[in-house]
């Protein structure tokens, strides 16, 4: 008897877990994994070079539309809410590899693929006479929300 109480129990317990995540199903929102994220990203890069295989980008900053080379996707990506994700990536100036931007991409989805809705130049590159080439911050993030520094 006290064998079958804690199976209905344990069934119990196990079945309202199931019912939450049966729950989520029904509202119809899908996750991605970081590997899609990246896959997404990385096709949407692919997609968008031009003829020379340069990424190119309008710098809202400066006024100059801007080529550059892709180096790579920091990790980790990451899930903002339940429809948009991030990923931060890194470009250089052809010719120039210790010239570095860092782009920001957001993506969301229609519950079967993720696409890129935002792009923005993070981080660019600067000179120091100590350090050398390093990338300089033009905003940074509170609460998942851009906070521009100058």
């Amino acid at each position: 008897m006290r064998l079958i109480a804690s199976l209905l129990i344990l069934f119990g317990i196990f079945g309202k877990a199931l019912g939450e995540v049966s729950e989520d199903q029904d509202a119809g929102i899908k996750e991605f994994y970081s590997s899609e994220i990246k896959q997404a990203t990385t096709l949407y890069i692919q997609q968008s070079l031009d003829p020379e295989k340069n990424f190119v980008i309008f710098d809202e900053k400066t006024g100059e539309t801007l080529k550059l080379k892709f180096l790579e996707i920091h990790d980790p990506v990451r899930q903002i809410n339940q429809e948009i994700y991030f990923a931060c990536t890194d470009f250089h100036v052809p010719g120039d590899p210790e010239k570095i931007y860092d782009v920001d991409f957001w993506l969301d989805h229609d519950n079967v693929n993720l696409s890129v809705k935002e792009i923005k130049i993070h981080k660019e590159p600067r000179k120091s006479l100590l350090y050398g080439w390093y990338k300089h911050p033009r905003y940074t993030f509170v609460d998942d929300e851009i906070k521009y520094l100058y």
